[in-house]
C-alpha cells in the first residue's frame, strides 16, 4: 500500500496548549499499526510555533529531528536538538517543543503504547 503526500495532512491549532498552527501528516494510523501505537507523524513546525508540555500516561512518544534546530522541554530542562536527534518521553514524564528559529522545523513523532 501506498500512501501518497496529499492524501494524508492534517493540521492542529494549539497541539497541548502550544502555540500557533502545526502541519501534521499521518503516516499510518493505529489501525495500520495493529492498534499497538497511536500515532505516527510527520510534523512541521513554523517559527515561534510550538507543542506545548504534556505529560504521557501508559505510552511513549519519541521524536526525531528531519531538520531545523528546535528547543525541546525534557522534563523541565530545555534542550537545543539537531537533526539527527531523537528524544524519547516516557510513561509520567514531561515534554515539550518549541521552535525558536527563523527556520522550518520537521520532525517524526511516535507513539507506541506501554500496554
Amino acid at each position: 500500500m501506498v500512501t501518497r503526500s496529499d492524501d494524508c495532512p492534517r493540521r492542529k491549532a494549539n497541539l497541548a496548549g502550544g502555540n500557533g498552527l502545526l502541519d501534521c501528516k499521518v503516516l499510518a494510523t493505529p489501525e495500520q499499526m495493529y492498534n499497538h501505537a497511536r500515532m505516527f507523524n510527520h510534523v512541521t513546525i513554523a517559527p515561534g510555533h510550538s507543542i506545548g508540555n504534556h505529560t504521557h500516561t501508559d505510552e511513549t512518544e519519541f521524536y526525531y529531528v528531519l531538520k531545523g534546530n528546535p528547543t525541546y522541554n525534557d522534563n523541565g530542562t530545555d534542550v537545543i536538538l539537531n537533526p539527527g536527534d531523537c528524544t524519547e518521553c516516557t510513561n509520567g514524564e514531561e515534554h515539550g517543543i518549541i521552535n525558536n528559529t527563523d527556520e522550518m522545523v520537521e520532525i517524526i513523532a511516535f507513539i507506541p503504547m506501554d500496554k
